[in-house]
């Protein structure tokens, strides 16, 4: 028999079959990637999803484990409360994700595996397979019926439904009685995990003290807070580590920012890695928090280190996410730590005067403004009837004076003040930059700079419009087309059509038509989902990263991303 070697995914998911969790073949379904099984009757599926480059530049494998807790679930606002005070708030080691599609509710966990990692890795997967099947069986029933939902339960498709337990169904009683023992990370862990990794970038800041270390990361122009903790008990699993990163962000309601945080899990939990996806995303006091939970059972020297290190990729994700802010030099400042602000005795940072900028003038009268490593393009348009546009610019900034917007503002005893400088960018509404005298143009640039400087506010986008994401045209006289619009009332719609030979299956006249309709207030989570930080223009996303080749995925991304939508299909 020839002997074929297995990659070190392969290697993980038949570890995890035949030694570590003793699948019974009975009540299982092998498949190419992995593997479903029945150790109750909630299926649980383990499986590679993806792979990538791990940090010593080899291959990694994206390891999934997904059990199925509720069906027939419908999202409303009191059921998105009961889930963000429920499971995402006490999360151990896996998190709630949504399919709107299928209308359910599965407990999920994503991890990266590569060879340096594999040993202990598979461990901690295996755990969060342990703790998915017991929080599935003790939390299902009462969450479905306080949810208006049904159990998730389900039968082997060649043996039926499973009459008895598998002994792995009670496993989780190990980490419970374990927990029930004092803290076994030391106050030493603690104290070293700070002194080895923590003084130098990428933490802004970090102390420890006690069984627990605080480490900041930057986050837009202030820091994101980490915390890990030995002294926080599990409602479960009682005594072990409790994590909890928290990251500043007014999602505008809380039914927003439960929705915003359900998306990230359907990212980082079944998709893509951005530290470990042991935990859940949850939103509390207009703060996305992420939180996570290692029993006591699971102590190892050296698990301190590997879990700053991903908060650290957590944090640097989260900060293009939700504040569209890559990482550089002056991320690291003094200033952007709370501490530092403390120690420079300044409640608020300011930043430097922008009229003191320079702004070189260039022959086109454009100006190049620069701040880190981005360099803007401003052009000033100083004829009052205004008459660059967008085209002349190639969809560069417009500093212009009173053009094509004549508003008339009035000052505090109700007299006309003309409008002045005006900074238009593109797809959105123009900004006014209160600076009304004509010469006062270096005045307004400055402004124009430091508007360009945060992202711009998404209630200033300009709605209605569109783009087309894939028009195909193939040997057989087959055309394929899909294109993306964003309605004036917010709405977003995703519309395909395909003609001729392509159509043989579904179509008897040769056409096939289908429409995806998500509301306008379920297009902030659409754009998480589809891997744009929060605010992105959702028209901007989809023409950048889902046209050409990847729009033939934007279905398959739609369905499983958790976000509510309608569809539509003709015939």
């Amino acid at each position: 028999m020839k002997w074929v070697r297995m990659d070190v995914g392969e290697q993980a998911i038949d570890w995890l079959y035949t030694t570590q969790l003793q699948v019974d073949e009975e009540w299982s379904v092998r498949t190419p990637t992995g593997f479903t099984w029945w150790a109750d009757k909630n299926a649980q599926t383990i499986e590679i999803v993806g792979e990538e480059t791990g940090p010593d530049g080899g291959i990694g494998y994206l390891l999934s484990v997904r059990t199925e807790m509720l069906r027939d679930l419908e999202l409303t606002e009191a059921a998105l409360v009961e889930l963000n005070d429920g499971p995402m708030r006490c999360a151990a080691m896996a998190g709630p994700v949504y399919d709107a599609d299928t209308r359910t509710l599965s407990l999920c966990s994503l991890v990266l595996v590569y060879d340096d990692i594999a040993s202990w890795m598979q461990v901690l997967l295996s755990t969060a397979a342990v703790l998915q099947i017991a929080e599935a069986r003790s939390l299902g029933p009462a969450l479905a019926e306080s949810l208006h939902a049904l159990e998730a339960t389900s039968s082997h498709p060649r043996n039926g439904v499973r009459s008895s337990a598998d002994e792995m169904a009670f496993a989780a009683g190990v980490f419970v009685a374990a927990g029930k023992d004092p803290c076994k990370w030391k106050e030493t862990e603690f104290q070293d995990a700070v002194d080895g990794y923590m003084k130098q970038p990428p933490s802004i800041g970090a102390s420890s003290g006690g069984l627990g270390f605080t480490v900041e990361f930057p986050f837009g122009d202030a820091s994101s807070l980490c915390q890990v903790m030995g002294k926080q008990p599990h409602p479960l699993y009682g005594n072990g580590l409790l994590l909890l990163h928290r990251f500043p962000f007014d999602a505008g309601s809380q039914a927003d920012g439960i929705r915003l945080a359900l998306s990230l899990n359907a990212s980082d939990l079944t998709r893509q890695v951005t530290g470990y996806g042991f935990g859940s995303y949850v939103y509390t006091d207009k703060m996305i928090c992420f939180t996570a939970f290692f029993p006591n059972e699971l102590h190892k020297q050296g698990l301190l280190t590997n879990l700053y290190f991903s908060c650290t990729s957590r944090a640097q994700a989260m900060s293009m996410r939700l504040m569209n802010r890559q990482w550089n030099a002056d991320s690291f400042s003094l200033e952007s730590s709370a501490m530092g602000r403390i120690m420079l005795g300044d409640k608020e940072i300011r930043d430097p005067d922008p009229r003191q900028a320079d702004l070189p003038l260039m022959e086109d009268n454009a100006y190049e403004a620069s701040s880190g490593a981005k360099t803007r393009t401003i052009h000033v348009d100083r004829n009052p009837d205004g008459e660059l546009t967008f085209a002349d610019t190639n969809g560069e900034p417009i500093l212009a004076y009173d053009a094509e917007n004549s508003t008339v503002l009035k000052d505090a005893e109700g007299r006309p003040i003309m409008t002045g400088w005006v900074l238009h960018v593109e797809h959105y509404k123009p900004f006014v930059m209160g600076v009304q005298d004509f010469d006062g143009v270096d005045d307004a640039l400055a402004k124009a700079e430091s508007y360009l400087e945060m992202p711009l506010p998404n209630a200033s986008r300009l709605p209605g419009r569109r783009v087309g994401l894939q028009n195909e045209q193939r040997e057989d006289g087959s055309w394929l087309n899909i294109d993306a619009s964003l309605e004036r009332d917010g709405t977003v719609q995703i519309t395909g059509q395909d003609f001729g030979p392509v159509t043989k299956n579904i179509s008897p006249d040769g056409e096939y038509e289908w429409f995806y309709t998500i509301a306008a207030k379920d297009v902030p989570a659409l754009v998480v989902a589809l891997g744009g930080p929060p605010g992105t223009d959702v028209i901007d996303l989809l023409e950048q990263r889902w046209s050409g080749d990847a729009a033939y995925n934007l279905e398959t991304a739609i369905r499983s991303s958790g976000v509510k939508y309608d569809f539509a299909h003709y015939p």
